[in-house]
């Protein structure tokens, strides 16, 4: 009765609205999903939407839209979803939109350490181009359903112009000498009266359409009893170590060999994510697609690997490495700057870390994005770990919190973490998951007793001489928004180097440290991110 109330309301709100022309502050919770206690490990609490399947040709999305193509065909995705949630959406449902890919980068030379591949200007050295007219990544909005989904159509009430969209947003395969892949995904957040948290709360894994991403509102108190959000490695995955291209007899350029890590900037052919491993059916931890970043392919042999493979970072993507055989990947980026991979066998031949927003952007949550990931290393031979720890780490995920007030009985964990790789017993290193995001947004609540991390992943070491470690993964950011921190604690620390057993320019280097930030949204609202609670 109360859900049939409150929806009958909030048609009524919109219809008011859309009429009016007036922009709205949105409720950060109805409480309609009631109260919840989630106790068991890996449980889900959002429901997925893809965009329109990109093959099937572009969408976009412009500001003031008030309908979200998604796949039908596909529907939501709800893996492991905490129980009494509906899968469905209908109205007065929470739903959040994300531009998790797409950022124009310079393409001249991906493969050696001398190209600019990646470069934005400012001379900043493969480190990623992110200051340009082409970057929408990292966009995002919470929004309200008018109704339910209809022929493949989510009807949405938003803070833009006409009570729609604030943002563009776009869902493409089309590659151009600058734009790689661009994905979007809509999200259904629960609206929860009371949440006790004192199991684990996870994101489905980013696979490159959906994932990545946990988001929650509560009306009243949220309390982590001993509870977490994990979205360790759940963003952006790394670049597969992939010996057969490791050779003079593959290829006449022995440059260009290890895979970059996938990131803002679009995906690589082969990538490889820890979260995998865990899976039915099992995949060793390998995935493979289309071509997906930007550039015109060079020519040769199997030419059309030479985009996604070499020493060029991509994005805040960590590069693989270059040279003849076993150099470490470069790290991942977020906030902090991956660390780059030691050379191999060649000199000039280790991985470039990923890029970081600050050199870019004002650090504010307006713009958020997933852990980069690390880039894999080069090298033709493979043992029993190779795989898992030449290839570069997948980098941390999004956790998104709207609560009025945060509690914790004991203590509780929210993180979004890169992954780490280990010790390669006959190759280079891969390079380590950059963290990932963490935004807080409460009604003046101090988050006592929480130990926040989106620190970087270390990067793998190698175990041979003459054979490079990787770099360690940027470190995130924390963003407490009308929030006060008290006994929290933050680890925003960038990953360690992979060390190669030779020392010097063998070892890698360690990714730079990521952000704690404090925003007043009380001061100054930032309309993605600020909602209003009622009592």
């Amino acid at each position: 009765m109360y859900r049939a109330h409150l929806n009958a309301a909030l048609a009524l709100l919109a219809a008011t609205l859309f009429t009016s022309g007036t922009a709205y502050a949105q409720v950060c919770s109805t409480g309609a999903d009631g109260t919840i206690t989630v106790g068991s490990t890996a449980t889900r609490v959002n429901v997925y939407y893809p965009a329109p399947d990109p093959t099937a040709g572009a969408t976009t999305l412009a500001a003031g839209a008030t309908s979200i193509p998604i796949d039908a065909g596909l529907g939501g995705q709800a893996l492991n979803l905490q129980a009494g949630l509906n899968t469905n959406i209908g109205a007065g449902d929470v739903l959040l939109v994300v531009q998790m890919q797409g950022a124009g980068i310079d393409t001249n030379d991906n493969q050696t350490d001398t190209g600019d591949y990646g470069d934005g200007p400012g001379l900043l050295e493969q480190a990623g181009s992110l200051n340009n007219a082409d970057y929408t990544v990292g966009a995002y909005e919470f929004v309200i359903a008018t109704g339910p989904t209809s022929g493949g159509n989510i009807p949405i009430q938003g803070q833009g112009a006409s009570n729609g969209l604030l943002n563009n947003y776009s869902n493409s395969n089309v590659i151009t000498a600058n734009t790689g892949f661009r994905r979007y995904q809509v999200i259904k957040v629960p609206q929860f009266a009371d949440l006790t948290v004192t199991g684990e709360i996870v994101s489905d894994r980013w696979n490159g359409r959906w994932g990545g991403i946990s988001a929650l509102n509560v009306r009243n108190n949220m309390n982590l009893d001993g509870g977490s959000f994990n979205a360790d490695g759940r963003g952006f995955r790394g670049g597969q170590f992939y010996p057969s291209r490791s050779t003079a007899a593959d290829n006449g350029n022995t440059a260009n060999f290890g895979f970059k890590g996938e990131g803002i900037a679009g995906v690589p052919q082969r990538m490889f994510s820890k979260t995998l491993l865990a899976e039915t059916p099992a995949t060793g931890g390998e995935e493979t697609g289309p071509i997906g970043y930007p550039g015109t392919d060079n020519t040769g042999p199997l030419s059309t690997w030479t985009r996604d493979t070499g020493q060029g970072a991509a994005g805040n993507a960590g590069s693989g490495g270059g040279g003849e055989e076993d150099a470490g990947g470069g790290g991942g980026g977020n906030f902090g700057r991956g660390g780059g991979g030691g050379q191999g066998v060649n000199v000039n031949s280790e991985g470039i870390g990923g890029a970081n927003f600050p050199e870019h952007f004002a650090a504010t949550p307006d713009r958020l994005v997933m852990g980069g990931g690390g880039g894999a290393s080069n090298g033709d031979d493979i043992g029993a770990l190779d795989l898992t720890v030449s290839s570069g780490q997948a980098g941390g995920g999004i956790v998104f919190v709207r609560s009025s007030n945060i509690v914790t009985t004991t203590t509780g964990t929210i993180s979004a973490n890169g992954d780490a790789g280990g010790n390669a017993p006959t190759e280079g290193g891969g390079g380590g998951g950059a963290g990932g995001s963490v935004v807080v947004h409460t009604n003046s609540s101090t988050v006592n007793g929480i130990n926040f991390s989106a620190a970087g992943g270390r990067g793998g070491s190698s175990d041979l001489a003459l054979d490079g470690g990787g770099g360690g993964g940027g470190g995130g950011v924390v963003i407490l928004s009308d929030t006060t921190a008290g006994s929290a604690i933050f680890d925003l620390s960038g990953g360690a180097a992979g060390t190669g057993l030779s020392g010097g320019l063998y070892n890698g280097t360690a990714g730079a440290a990521g952000s704690q930030l404090s925003v007043d949204n009380n001061a100054s609202s930032v309309p993605e991110f600020d909602c209003d609670f009622v009592n």
